[in-house]
């Protein structure tokens, strides 16, 4: 019996909800509006890929400490971590991409760490993440 009387309550509650949904949907204009406003928004501060790739990286002194040579993403997009070619030469860091600030100004992008290079790449935060990217991170990459 409760088999039968299933498919009209779940008809109910689909139409109930769909008259529910109706009422609570912007118009049409109200919602184009609010996408063109944030695409402008975006449009004055966007940042892309490329333009982080031989971005200078500096640290909390201000001191430039070397370029972004390379960013890692995981599939779905989401960037994980920055490779930083230290000035002095030296092996690539990969730090959290989390840690690193990010900023732009007259088109030209820069990134700041939270540290030296030299207390970042000591870390065993930085070292778990080296292994973690295995060959991407001890300069072998092309």
């Amino acid at each position: 019996m409760q088999l039968k009387s299933f498919p009209a309550t779940a008809a109910l509650v689909v139409l109930t909800g769909t008259a529910a949904l109706a009422q609570d949907l912007p118009d049409l204009s109200s919602a184009s509006s609010d996408a063109v406003s944030a695409l402008s928004d975006a449009a004055e501060s966007k940042l892309l890929i490329a333009d982080l790739i031989g971005a200078e990286v500096s640290d909390p002194s201000g001191n430039t400490v070397g370029t972004v040579d390379d960013l890692v993403a995981i599939p779905g997009g989401r960037i994980v971590a920055a490779l930083i070619k230290p000035s002095d030469g030296g092996d690539l860091v990969p730090v959290p991409f989390k840690a690193v600030k990010v900023s732009q100004t007259a088109d030209k992008a820069s990134a700041a760490l939270p540290d030296t290079l030299g207390a970042m790449r000591d870390s065993s935060v930085v070292q778990k993440l080296s292994d973690a990217l295995g060959s991407l991170a001890d300069g072998s990459v092309d």
